[in-house]
């Protein structure tokens, strides 16, 4: 696959020529035994571009963090074969016999299948490209045909030399309108081309008899396409064994090309009696969750084509990360490791496998609670959540969120996960509801961030529902970090509290106000040892509404803060009626390394509490919001890593829960911002907003009680 497609070409076809060819392939179907050839399914990655990456200085690196060769890391993620393209006479050597036939024995040496990808080019060919090589450049189709056979004869030659058998041969890359242009250009001389690929298939049949050798066209979704093609073909006699078919879906529509794909794949074997692979697929790997649903989904379809005739899927270059050669479609992130992306391989080879199991839970009468159990990134696993050992109707969801829990609910929860392989049930959590005065609750909010001017200020937004006033203290720390080892802190940060547009309170020096520092004891914040600190704060007492703390640079100076809010009410006199903290928010600037968006919380009482933790990126584009962070990954921290996600997927559970707790809606099911819903013990949690890819920009994060 060249960087760049071509997809516009689509020839027609006379009707008395497809009655034909439907009349033939009904036939063949009929009379031509077609038995699967018993080798597995092959889950393919085309790597061509190894040698001149490691070339480069560019390594690779395992899920686990380590070094490793780049085809063991493909490997390790339930990759079995690859595939290696051919150029004739490339200028720096790539992809040219010696360069390939050394991939191949690397491959061949770790067990792995190889499939061979003739292009006969000195360079990219493609649906927009099929330029002869150089020292074909004036030979005419008789001449060709020979040059075919000989180039295709001396590169397998020197991998059987080599001890390399490959398992499948192509002769010719993305051939839609024939190759080897103009001879071999098939809306004007299909007998050309259909000679070119006959000269091919023999070529491959003298060196390795049992090769199956495919013809490769793109736009797998385009049957249109595949009936002018092999009907061409048909017509003149071709042989061949296989039909490879690209698919290079968006992350909108991969849906609806797997499906016409699949009937474009099922047409193929019944009209013309062959084999089908998708030799290769990809997409943007900024998507990587919604790549890995596609991939899985497409797997599926493949393997479920009659008779075993389906054959495989590739991705192509999938190891190519940070826009090697420009090319943005891989299935490594920027850290040189796969993405969950290529997790759809692996599961589609071995019986599902828990990630994580679902944990037990203590809760407050009338709460709400989620058991998740995911198993890693095939979308063909199906879920089923039992209680008490039977089936809950409905929950066939990697979750169960339980809302207004009473003792009828209390008992023991466990999910089953299935797909082609297999099933395996998670261990069992149990779910116990009780009535307290001391449930769990949002006793503390805060968010770390770089504090611009203008518009890049920090902003933290927060939430008081039920009850009487409640009692708050609210702080800007900006010199107080320096005893952190935090650099670059804000020198004199200045707090302002709002309702709505007006300004209830504002403080640019706390001056060692003893309120201040009793409050922050009896909350549990980190003491201001310097009263002459220019760090600010208010401790005040707010009714029910929403409310913004404002942190900007009293001088127009610009550095890292910690904005924070404290839940005050006095131990022992906290009631299910009272007041409380149900909702964090805070709009900023997303950098790199250090200055990435960090938002704390610490749930308090004696029983635990579900959340919804959101990070808007592209979300904001529609309010107006200007350099949007792209591609945001949320991140939930305890006591390390709990969970993390870089995609919601349009999970409908955390549309549904976003409307129950009054979040604004995400309007696109396809859009990179990322969620979280969990049930946490009492404890301190931070949750981190970076770009997924390094990239930068505003964020919004929030969370919010469910109750």
């Amino acid at each position: 696959m060249p960087p760049v497609r071509i997809l516009a070409f689509r020839p027609q076809r006379r009707a008395a020529v497809t009655l034909a060819h439907r009349l033939t392939g009904a036939f063949l179907f009929l009379f031509v035994a077609m038995e699967a050839k018993g080798a597995s399914f092959a889950n393919g990655s085309d790597a061509s571009w190894i040698t001149q990456m490691e070339a480069s200085g560019i390594k690779f690196y395992n899920g686990s963090g380590a070094q490793q060769d780049c085809l063991r890391v493909l490997h390790g993620v339930g990759i079995n074969a690859i595939r290696l393209r051919v150029w004739v006479n490339p200028p720096a050597g790539w992809c040219g016999q010696a360069d390939v036939v050394a991939k191949a024995v690397r491959a061949k040496n770790l067990g792995l299948r190889v499939l061979i990808d003739f292009h006969y080019s000195d360079t990219w060919a493609d649906p927009g490209d099929q330029t002869k090589p150089a020292a074909w450049a004036n030979d005419g189709i008789a001449q060709l045909i020979i040059d075919v056979a000989n180039h295709t004869t001396s590169v397998l030659s020197a991998l059987k030399a080599a001890g390399v058998t490959p398992e499948w041969v192509q002769v010719g890359n993305e051939t839609n309108n024939g190759m080897l242009w103009p001879d071999g250009m098939a809306s004007t001389n299909m007998a050309n081309f259909a000679s070119l690929v006959t000269s091919g298939y023999n070529a491959v049949k003298s060196v390795f008899p049992s090769a199956l050798v495919i013809v490769h066209v793109s736009n797998g979704f385009d049957d249109s396409l595949f009936r002018f093609v092999f009907g061409g073909l048909t017509q003149y006699g071709a042989k061949y064994d296989v039909i490879g078919m690209s698919l290079y879906p968006t992350t909108s529509n991969w849906a609806s090309l797997n499906t016409e794909c699949l009937s474009t794949m099922n047409d193929m074997v019944a009209t013309y009696g062959k084999q089908v692979m998708v030799v290769e697929v990809g997409m943007d790997v900024s998507a990587a969750s919604i790549c890995e649903s596609f991939i899985a989904d497409l797997i599926t379809k493949v393997k479920s084509v009659p008779g075993g005739n389906g054959l495989g899927v590739c991705y192509w270059e999938p190891e190519s990360y940070n826009s090697w050669q420009g090319y943005t479609m891989g299935a490594f992130g920027s850290n040189g490791a796969p993405t969950v992306a290529m997790s759809a391989f692996i599961d589609s080879e071995v019986p599902p496998k828990f990630a994580s199991q679902p944990t037990s839970q203590t809760v407050a009468t009338g709460s709400s609670v989620n058991f998740n159990a995911q198993v890693p990134g095939n979308s063909a696993t199906t879920y089923q959540w039992n209680f008490n050992g039977s089936p809950v109707a409905g929950a066939t969801s990697p979750s169960l969120l339980i809302r207004g829990t009473t003792q009828t609910n209390a008992g023991t929860y466990s999910c089953t996960a299935t797909n082609a392989l297999g099933s395996v049930t998670s261990t069992a959590a149990s779910l116990d509801v009780v009535d307290t005065a001391d449930p769990g609750r949002l006793k503390n909010l805060s968010t770390r961030a770089q504090v611009g001017t203008g518009g890049n200020i920090l902003i933290l937004g927060f939430a008081v529902e039920g009850g009487q006033n409640e009692s708050l203290l609210v702080r800007a720390s900006g010199p107080a970090l320096a005893s952190f080892g935090v650099t670059g802190i804000l020198p004199d940060p200045e707090l302002q509290l709002y309702s709505g547009s007006a300004v209830l309170l504002t403080n640019n020096g706390w001056a060692g106000d003893m309120n201040i520092a009793e409050e922050a004891v009896a909350v549990g914040a980190f003491p201001w040892t310097l009263p002459s600190s220019h760090d600010s704060a208010v401790a005040t007492s707010l009714g029910a509404g929403p409310y913004t703390a404002q942190v900007s640079g009293q001088s127009k100076d610009t550095g890292v803060a910690l904005a924070e809010v404290y839940d005050a009410t006095p131990p022992g006199v906290y009631l299910p009626t009272s007041a409380r903290l149900v909702n964090l928010s805070a709009r900023v600037m997303v950098g790199t390394g250090s200055n990435t968006l960090i938002a704390g919380f610490v749930i308090g009482g004696s029983t635990s509490k579900t959340v919804l933790i959101r990070a808007s990126g592209p979300a904001l584009v529609p309010f107006g919001v200007a350099g949007a962070l792209p591609d945001p990954q949320l991140t939930l921290n305890g006591a390390g890593v709990l969970v993390s996600n870089n995609g919601w997927g349009g999970d409908p559970q955390f549309a549904e829960t976003a409307a129950a707790v009054g979040a604004f809606p995400w309007a696109s099911t396809a859009s990179k911002d990322s969620a979280i819903l969990i049930t946490l013990p009492p404890g301190a949690y931070t949750a981190q907003v970076s770009g997924d890819s390094n990239d930068t920009g505003i964020a919004l994060v929030e969370v919010y009680e469910v109750f």
